[in-house]
């Protein structure tokens, strides 16, 4: 990654970071592409850690329990109703070709995965 892309990078986490403060619902993603065959996690966030490049996201569960010793590359900010939809629907979600940032922002509607799924083939 250049140098340019990489402070560019820096500069729109920072910016997302500053809305986001310790015990905000939110979720996380291993990879920045968020697919939903690699780790990731609906909880709270506790802090960043700049020291990794890209910086990492550390997010704990309702016993103050990490998710994940390395962090999560890419956090952003949910609502309860959109955690509760998505955990209902990991399964499909799992399965389906779109990424985790996909169903963050798509309508919520039961049958969504499943029309996500159609458009997949």
């Amino acid at each position: 990654m250049s140098n340019k892309i990489a402070r560019m990078y820096q500069s729109n986490q920072n910016k997302i970071n500053q809305t986001i403060f310790p015990g905000d619902y939110v979720l996380a993603t291993k990879y920045s592409d968020g697919m939903p065959q690699d780790q990731w996690c609906i909880g709270f966030y506790d802090y960043t850690d700049p020291r990794y490049t890209p910086v990492r996201h550390f997010v704990v569960d309702n016993n103050n329990n990490n998710f994940r010793f390395n962090g999560f590359r890419r956090m952003e900010k949910i609502t309860p109703e959109r955690g509760k939809y998505i955990l209902e629907n990991r399964e499909k979600i799992d399965n389906s070709c779109f990424s985790l940032w996909w169903f963050k922002r798509c309508s919520m509607r039961v049958h969504n995965c499943k029309e996500a799924n159609e458009r997949c083939r």
